[in-house]
């Protein structure tokens, strides 16, 4: 029985990161995928997984037939999986929101926790109840058990990760994915309680076998998307693509949002010939993204010489080739133009070539991965990139009549931030304002007969960039209300790598796209001087709670649980952030540094574990509890220490093979956390239950904030050196509380 307890644990372990993966990856296609919405997702399943463990983790303990109870739960996790996966399908349908429409963010909010809600409680339960089953079968030492589930969860979660993340994902939509972790909990069920399994099981077989999995995810896509014809939808390692039909136009969504439409000559011819024809004579271009959307087509209208184009996620050509009528992608297969299928950000820093201009059309900087092409370090990776004379292209949403306060703080930092790297920028209004970069002054021009004499001496085909449009696009009024708003940068702030803010300004002027403004004044309110305050508010709490709790251990060993998890969650955040802006999205590195954290979980786990039972053998009196509680303090202090270390790590540039070293390091002070914790609150008491779910909860919460704050405030206001320097202050309030207590007897 033991050994089949320890199967349906890593099972579980397993299950969770699976689940985990499919489902952000599903809500991200509903909800547009800006950290806010991310942070909201994963606060959800980080709150109510405390929830399930905390809570009604205290009735583990009472339950008398608890391997009954366990195969129950492993069976309604299966039902569970299956049956929130078809929810998120058709929660569109269900929130009248129409296809590429972004959601506002109480409906995040509320779908969110309501389709996650059942899935994460019942998982925190089952950690719970695994602590108690495998305490009544594994002998005389309650505290091994909790810590032995953690390390038995943490090892499914590794493979469960690695696995889904860099096989399934590319081979299996997410229902079947569902149906695969379903089907291996009722097996695992089957071993606990065969009766109960076998026609789910059967269930599962036939669905699959019929195509019944297909035909549900067929008949979803077609509701998703009305008055579309869905074409195909297509899972890669980087997200959700999706191409679809109305009419003679073709649109592709990527994970949900509009990327492109086809035609959209205005769009494209725009994008393109506002930068070309800046330059007396453009011979080499680099494009990063937007290619198969028409710009290529465009570029080579000036008879360049080459164009190298840059599209991470080789799915998109792929899908448009397949999909699209052969006129629409043509030009990529000219001689002229290389495709490379990488990182943009990546080629420009490894590219030995220069170029006379550089084009950036990645969408607008409204998550930190698309923030990584609009910081100082990024534009002066670019700028060693030009010739002579070259120059640097982007488009912003913006407005050519209005420009709001939310949206002038955006483009202003934008503007900041090329200004401090380049010595001219000329900005040309519109709904997408276009600004232009050069480092030789003079080579930039507002007047709109040298463009059109460039227009007509390069005999371009063009519909819309001609004589009437460039007169109008270039008007004085405009620029000069333009430059007047944005050109003002007076409190601006530069972007970069280490302090991403454009992409908070950006984020609150996402907020102000809907009715609700709640969001957009929270967000708008939070300045630095607003952050370190609320931190000297949080060290005064934490002195007025050391007072109070000042004979309580224990108590203090749950604030320590939950700094614990606030400071884990904000280690990996900030290491992925840092990796990812300092050596580009590449999915299976990011996937090798969280499968290296959940390592450390379980290495720091496995190591008190064989030390608590060395020092078990050899001494068996009261010292142990002195020596659990000085092995806590010890390990709060490494919070600090690693804190500090890691601001000044990632003040410079580090080398990419310790990022996962630093997960691992990060895991393992997690891990062991959690294991002398669980040891010092369980005592001499057997509830294992209560305790481990008590403690898991108490982690899970500190997670969830963790999640929720750091990504949104703390990185973006303070930068990541300082984020790190707050998350040691918390910590050493902690260490405080703790040495208070030390020697208190309970």
């Amino acid at each position: 029985m033991r050994r089949s307890i320890i199967i349906s644990m890593i099972l579980t372990g397993f299950t969770a990161m699976a689940a985990q993966i499919i489902y952000m990856r599903e809500l991200l296609v509903v909800f547009y995928g800006n950290e806010l919405s991310i942070s909201f997702i994963l606060a959800g399943w980080l709150i109510s997984g405390a929830i399930g463990s905390a809570v009604f983790g205290r009735f583990a303990d009472r339950i008398v037939s608890k391997i009954k109870a366990f195969s129950l739960c492993q069976m309604a996790l299966g039902l569970l999986l299956i049956a929130g996966i078809v929810a998120v399908k058709f929660v569109k349908i269900f929130l009248g929101v129409n296809p590429g429409e972004i959601v506002g963010l109480f409906p995040i909010i509320a779908a969110s926790f309501a389709i996650l809600a059942p899935i994460c409680i019942l998982m925190g339960f089952i950690f719970s109840l695994g602590c108690r089953m495998y305490e009544d079968h594994s002998g005389p030492r309650p505290w091994n058990a909790i810590g032995s589930i953690y390390i038995l969860e943490a090892v499914g979660s590794i493979v469960g990760g690695a696995l889904t993340g860099l096989i399934l994902i590319k081979s299996f939509d997410a229902l079947h994915i569902a149906a695969m972790l379903a089907l291996l909990n009722f097996l695992a069920a089957f071993i606990l309680n065969r009766r109960a399994s076998v026609f789910l099981i059967a269930i599962i077989v036939a669905l699959w076998s019929f195509g019944g999995f297909a035909k549900i995810e067929r008949y979803s896509l077609k509701k998703q998307w009305p008055g579309y014809e869905v074409l195909d939808s297509k899972n890669s390692i980087y997200g959700n693509i999706l191409i679809a039909r109305r009419g003679e136009d073709y649109t592709l969504f990527n994970n949900g949002l509009l990327s492109f439409t086809i035609p959209d000559k205005p769009s494209s011819e725009e994008a393109v010939h506002l930068a070309l024809l800046e330059h007396k004579d453009p011979k080499r271009v680099l494009l990063i993204g937007g290619g198969v959307g028409g710009l290529v087509e465009e570029i080579l209208k000036h008879r360049v010489e080459r164009v190298d184009y840059v599209e991470m996620d080789p799915s998109i050509i792929e899908i448009s080739v397949k999909y699209l009528p052969e006129s629409y992608y043509k030009a990529l297969k000219e001689a002229r133009v290389s495709i490379k299928n990488t990182d943009g950000r990546f080629f420009v820093k490894n590219s030995k070539d220069l170029y006379d201009c550089v084009i950036i059309h990645t969408g607008d900087p409204y998550t930190a991965e698309g923030n990584r092409y609009y910081t100082a370090e990024f534009f002066n990776e670019v700028k060693k990139r030009l010739k002579a004379g070259g120059l640097l292209s982007l488009g912003l949403t913006s407005s050519e009549s209005y420009i709001s306060r939310p949206l002038a703080e955006f483009l202003r930092s934008i503007y900041a931030t090329l200004r401090s790297v380049f010595n001219e920028v000329f900005i040309i209004p519109g709904e997408t304002a276009y600004f232009l970069a050069s480092d030789s002054v003079g080579s930039l021009t507002y007047d709109n007969r040298i463009l059109e004499e460039r227009t007509l001496a390069r005999k371009l085909d063009t519909q819309y960039v001609r004589d009437y449009y460039l007169f109008s696009k270039l008007s004085p009024e405009k620029i000069a209300y333009s430059d007047k708003v944005i050109k003002n940068r007076e409190g601006a702030i530069i972007n970069h790598d280490s302090r991403p803010i454009a992409y908070y300004y950006g984020l609150i002027f996402w907020t102000t796209l809907f009715r609700d403004s709640v969001f957009s004044n929270i967000l708008r309110s939070v300045t630095e001087p607003v952050v370190w305050r609320s931190m000297g508010i949080f060290v005064m709490l934490f002195a007025v709670i050391s007072i109070l709790y000042r004979r309580s251990f224990k108590r203090s060993t749950l604030m320590a649980v939950m700094a614990g998890g606030f400071s884990s969650m904000a280690f990996q955040l900030i290491i992925l952030l840092t990796f990812q802006t300092m050596y580009g999205y590449l999915f299976y590195k990011l996937g090798i540094i969280l499968t290296a954290f959940m390592v450390g979980l379980a290495l720091g786990a496995i190591l008190v574990g064989l030390f608590s039972n060395q020092v078990r053998r050899t001494d068996l009196s009261n010292s142990n509890l002195v020596r659990n509680r000085i092995m806590l303090i010890a390990v709060q202090g490494d919070f600090i220490l690693f804190s500090i270390l890691l601001g000044a790590i990632f003040s410079k540039f580090c080398p990419a093979s310790l990022f996962p070293v630093l997960s691992v390091i990060a895991g393992s002070i997690g891990g062991a956390q959690f294991a002398i914790a669980n040891k010092i609150l369980l005592g001499q008491k057997r509830d294992v239950g209560r305790v481990g779910g008590l403690s898991y909860g108490v982690d899970l919460f500190g997670s969830f904030l963790g999640a929720l704050l750091t990504g949104i405030f703390l990185i973006p206001i303070l930068g990541i050196p300082k984020t790190c320097f707050a998350v040691a202050i918390i910590n050493t309030a902690v260490l405080a509380l703790l040495l208070i207590n030390m020697r208190v007897e309970e």
